[in-house]
């Protein structure tokens, strides 16, 4: 609790300017331009279509826009807004257990939008300015994809494998998180960066007085839930509602600040000087990996790091505890990277076994379920493996095309119907785990050949049709048609290239990577500057997959800031 306070003691915080709820015309108009027409909003039937419109004339967006200012500026609750629908949507497709259902709020398309502009945009903007935790990814500018974090990841594992480092791991989500957070203790977070009260006072008096209806296929219930004077509270904030996700970042921000003040983390040294990968967490929204390791190899040394792990994911549920939040342990893993000496080389070592107990906020013990070093974490979208085998996300992937090739095939498309649902539905579904892909040249083919068999019928082409006919540009004669090999290509390079360009965070795991592969290989002339010399002696990695396909693609990739070995 302590190491928590601590995190609102920055001076910078303390003179800001306030966020006093007005809301100028032009961001009226910029915010109802934005918006995507077919959301659900408005239980009172005055939906974004009506509001789009509404915003197009200058004139009635400059009246309106003062209308929606008003109870934010003078802190009261606004009627029309304090009524809303829960839904309930699945999780899992055709799984409709009561637990397993998400529950959404459907609240007017104005009093969400306001949310937007005020906490989404100008409180967002201002955490960001003071400065927010950079171990947390997911709802902020230019952090907003979960490709971020799992390349964080994967990065921490392919340096241990390069350096023969001892890494431990422990991948925990938080249990119905935006529900468990706190209204009155967000605000006080929100009011630390310089929101004024009266604005909070609207937002708590309208959750205070919110109607809830329940909407279902068959309807909007008559009947609805609310707060009771002589009842507990209903606590949590609604999911759905526009300013849930900027104000998670800022509490998950102090979350993950204090438990930097309690707990050492992970320290790999970069090599001959470089940035290295220092860092407790990482973070995408409510789904955290807690890390911990150690760089020597000694006897004992996997057991030193998971009792290290033990208490730093010990020390984070106990910080979960304070702001009303709770790590689902039954959820949770433990895995540790670890190596042994067989005939005198280091190997990866699958044989060891660790247990780990963690105390929930009632002192109840909980056995932490553990996985050995070839096994995947199937978090934030991608399957990464310590050992860096990517068999699993391939699998994954290959079942994905398969079942939308089955799709396809039971129905009768049209050949306009067919390239349309290539391009705009299995494309973008195989496309997004592309950044990190490391997939062989065997499995591309496999992917092409499930999708070629299924949709050159359709498209009219014979199966014979010649490769560079089927999948060239349209510009040069081809029929631009998916090849998963040159896909993977275009992202995989895209990406690393992109973040080195940013030089931020990935760009320092990147290089400190890169480094420790140069050291590794022993060679002087850059590894990737130089992908012909072989390096085949080394783990696998996205380092070596990126220096075969340049290879390949007869390339090279010159980094300045990476390590220019000297004899």
């Amino acid at each position: 609790l302590s190491a928590l306070k601590q995190t609102a003691t920055k001076t910078n915080e303390m003179d800001l300017p306030k966020i006093d709820g007005f809301i100028s015309p032009d961001k009226f108009q910029a915010a109802f331009k934005a918006v995507k027409e077919r959301t659900t909003s408005s239980p009172s039937g005055l939906h974004y279509t009506l509001w789009k419109v509404l915003a197009a004339d200058d004139d009635l967006a400059s009246w309106l826009s003062l209308l929606m200012s008003l109870p934010f500026m003078y802190g009261f609750a606004h009627q029309r807004w304090a009524t809303m629908a829960d839904v309930m949507l699945e999780k899992k497709k055709n799984v409709r257990k009561i637990h397993q259902l998400r529950i959404i709020g459907i609240l007017e398309a104005d009093f969400n939008t306001a949310l937007k502009i005020i906490f989404g945009k100008e409180l967002m903007t201002r955490a960001e300015n003071v400065g927010l935790n950079n171990e947390q990814w997911g709802s902020r500018k230019n952090r907003t994809t979960s490709t971020d974090a799992a390349m964080r990841k994967m990065m921490t594992f392919e340096y241990g494998r390069y350096m023969k480092a001892t890494i431990g791991l422990f991948p925990n989500d938080q249990t119905a998180c935006f529900d468990r957070m706190q209204p009155k203790l967000v605000a006080v977070h929100a009011h630390l960066l310089g929101c004024d009260r009266n604005v909070l006072d609207c937002k708590l008096a309208t959750l205070q007085q919110m109607k809830r209806h329940i909407k279902t296929a068959l309807g909007m219930s008559k009947e609805y839930y609310a707060e009771s004077p002589t009842e507990p509270a209903i606590e949590g904030e609604i999911q759905g509602k526009a300013d849930v996700p900027s104000l998670w970042s800022m509490v998950s921000s102090s979350l993950l600040d204090a438990h930097r003040m309690v707990y050492e983390g992970i320290e790999l040294p970069g090599v001959r000087g470089g940035p290295g990968i220092k860092k407790n967490n990482d973070g995408y929204v409510d789904d955290v990996d807690t890390w911990a390791g150690a760089i020597e190899q000694e006897e004992g040394i996997a057991q030193m790091v998971m009792e290290t792990l033990r208490r730093g994911a010990q020390s984070w549920a106990n910080l979960q505890d304070v702001v009303g939040q709770s790590v689902a342990f039954h959820k949770s893993f433990c895995q540790i990277l670890a190596f042994k000496i067989v005939k005198g080389s280091y190997e990866i070592d699958y044989e060891t076994e660790h247990h780990m107990v963690l105390q929930d906020s009632c002192d109840a013990p909980t056995q932490i379920k553990f996985i050995s070093a070839d096994k995947p974490n199937p978090g934030l979208g991608f399957h990464i493996a310590p050992n860096g085998n990517q068999r699993h996300e391939f699998e994954s992937r290959y079942d994905k095309v398969q079942h939308m090739c089955s799709a396809a095939q039971s129905c009768f498309l049209k050949q306009w119907e067919a390239k349309k649902m290539l391009n705009e539905r299995l494309v973008p579904q195989i496309s997004y785990g592309m950044r990190l892909a490391q997939f062989t040249t065997k499995q591309c083919h496999r992917l092409d050949v499930i999708t070629m068999k299924t949709f050159l019928p359709f498209l009219k082409v014979n199966r014979s049709m010649p490769r560079a006919v089927v999948h060239g540009p349209i510009q040069f004669g081809g029929m631009d048609i998916v090849k998963h090999q040159s896909l993977q290509d275009q992202w995989n390079l895209d990406y690393f290239v992109q973040s080195l360009r940013w030089d931020k965070t990935i760009a320092d795991d990147i290089i400190t990577v890169l480094d420790a592969y140069q050291v590794a290989s022993g060679f002087v002339t850059p590894v990737l500057a130089s992908p012909n010399i072989a390096v085949d002696y080394l783990a696998q990695g996205l380092i070596s997959h990126i220096r075969s396909r340049l290879k390949s693609l007869n390339g090279e990739l010159h980094v300045e800031r990476a390590t220019q070995p000297s004899l």
